[in-house]
């Protein structure tokens, strides 16, 4: 089962669907792309997930549920994004979450 997937530098403008096969993944990495909406259904069945990395991407608002059903999420590193809102319930239901990264973006 594939635990680790990396697609950094490409265009990507959202999460691909096919990411719901994935339950073993562990490790997500889709930095430098051009993704500006998290969906929480996108992103539901990775259950095994420990690391969300989406540096440098257009993302501009962390939805209510974003990271719901992502029992096992220790770190999530969002930095050079263009966030302005994060919703209060957004990443709540984490028991361990260790780390957020959040770093230039323009958070009001």
């Amino acid at each position: 089962d594939l635990r680790e997937l990396s697609a950094p530098h490409n265009t990507l403008t959202e999460l691909p669907g096919s990411l719901h096969g994935l339950a073993a993944l562990e490790v997500l990495d889709l930095s430098f792309n051009k993704l500006n909406i998290l969906s929480p259904d996108t992103l539901s069945s990775l259950n095994s997930l420990l690391e969300l990395r989406l540096v440098r991407n257009k993302i501009k608002e962390l939805r209510e549920g974003a990271f719901n059903r992502l029992p096992r999420l220790s770190f999530i590193d969002l930095e050079n994004n263009d966030l302005r809102i994060i919703e209060r319930n957004s990443i709540r239901n984490l028991p361990e979450l260790q780390a957020i990264r959040l770093g230039k973006n323009r958070i009001q």
